[in-house]
């Protein structure tokens, strides 16, 4: 059931027809015009679907086995119908029932930006085709620098979704309305693990026209440190003075990313005495400290920081005792045993029966810069604002203009 045909070689779209046009056309066809259907030739007709949905029919079934639209349902009428009133009212032109160059491929809908640029073809697949199938007929659009979408009653198995190959679920709800569907796409508002949602046909191809639905390869947001600093007594193996050493200990972090995922990073729970070393006198930890030495904890023997460095070595950072400068390095730490004491003594850990002893001094961790949360699961990004996951160069949204987003338009 094609939405395209010429009336005395003028043609017409059914969707974009106001009812006295279709009156019109049904006067002028009792007048003998002559109705012919591009898609095959054949002679044609006009009727309206149980839905109150204008398109055309073939008069005719001579040619009828050769037409790629003559056996399609009402539902994949509608969905075509749809898709194309969406790419019209987004500005684009539009054809329906549009052949490649070289007749290699059929579309349902072809749209094309009004100011250029790549060319847009919609398929609704309302019968079963493989994922083989679909990147054959997707490769044929691609020869022709054609940018394709599919709309599949039954998608095809994929393992992840592939930003070559836009492809998502469709079906009609409950008041026979087309709606779109697919794991894959990750939007604001929905809960993990819930039923997938669902959008009207037409206004998910108006995101995807829009740009609002990009793909992106992994699922990030933004999180705000979380902890303190731990300050706890060591006594200089030079001097034998008591003075302050700190070790960061981090909280979980928890987070949403633009499109309603959640993200949680946690303290590695093993960390070698280096790593905490390099972790306590990172550049940002130690502006803390001085902002605290300067402040909250004046007057408190803190100990200093430095790099020693050895000849044909990288400098390794060290504490320095504030009473006679002599340095606790990492060997030293871990023969003491220092970080693994101070973290058992202090830290509260689920399960345990007994509070933490109260530390000598505390400091908690600012608020900002925040830091960036992220894993890989490649998705289709719907976020409600402009927060899509990260922007990687080279990914992104469904793009008719040939940029470098991977979105649709």
């Amino acid at each position: 059931m094609p939405l395209k045909a010429l009336l005395d070689d003028r043609e017409l779209i059914a969707p974009f027809l106001a009812e006295e046009e279709w009156a019109a056309i049904a006067v002028a066809l009792r007048d003998g015009a002559r109705l012919t259907l591009p898609c095959c030739g054949a002679a044609g007709g006009i009727r309206r679907s149980r839905l109150g949905r204008r398109f055309f029919y073939h008069r005719t079934t001579r040619q009828v086995p050769r037409c790629a639209w003559a056996g399609e349902t009402p539902a994949h009428l509608l969905a075509k119908a749809t898709i194309a009133l969406a790419c019209r009212r987004a500005g684009y032109t539009v054809i329906t029932e549009a052949r490649g160059p070289a007749g290699c491929w059929v579309a349902d809908v072809l749209a094309t930006p009004a100011e250029g640029g790549r060319p847009l073809a919609f398929e609704v697949q309302w019968s079963a085709q493989s994922l083989d199938a679909t990147l054959a007929r997707q490769a044929a659009y691609a020869a022709d620098g054609v940018r394709g979408c599919w709309f599949f009653r039954q998608p095809p198995a994929q393992a992840r979704p592939d930003p070559a190959l836009p492809l998502f679920g469709l079906a009609l709800d409950a008041d026979d309305h087309p709606v779109v569907s697919s794991p894959f796409v990750f939007a604001a508002g929905s809960r993990p693990g819930a039923i997938a949602p669902s959008w009207p046909l037409d206004a998910f191809v108006a995101a995807l026209l829009a740009r609002r639905i990009r793909f992106r390869p992994c699922v990030t947001a933004r999180a705000r440190p979380a902890g303190r600093l731990v300050f706890f007594r060591h006594h200089c193996r030079r001097c034998g003075r008591a003075f302050l050493l700190w070790y960061v200990e981090g909280w979980t972090v928890r987070a949403h990313s633009g499109c309603g995922v959640p993200l949680t990073r946690r303290p590695p729970r093993h960390r070698t005495v280096a790593a905490e070393l390099a972790e306590a006198l990172a550049p940002a930890t130690r502006a803390v400290v001085a902002a605290f030495v300067g402040g909250a904890g004046r007057g408190l023997p803190v100990a200093g920081a430095f790099a020693r460095r050895r000849v044909g070595q990288a400098a390794a950072p060290a504490f320095a005792c504030p009473h006679c400068g002599a340095p606790a390095t990492a060997g030293w730490l871990a023969r003491a045993d220092a970080f693994g004491r101070a973290r058992r003594r202090y830290v509260r850990r689920r399960g345990d029966t007994h509070p933490a002893d109260v530390p000598p001094a505390t400091c908690p961790l600012p608020g900002e810069p925040s830091f960036g949360l992220s894993e890989p699961r490649p998705h289709w990004c719907f976020p409600g604002g402009d927060a899509w996951c990260g922007d990687t160069p080279g990914v992104g949204g469904v793009q008719a203009s040939g940029r470098t987003d991977q979105g649709l338009a």
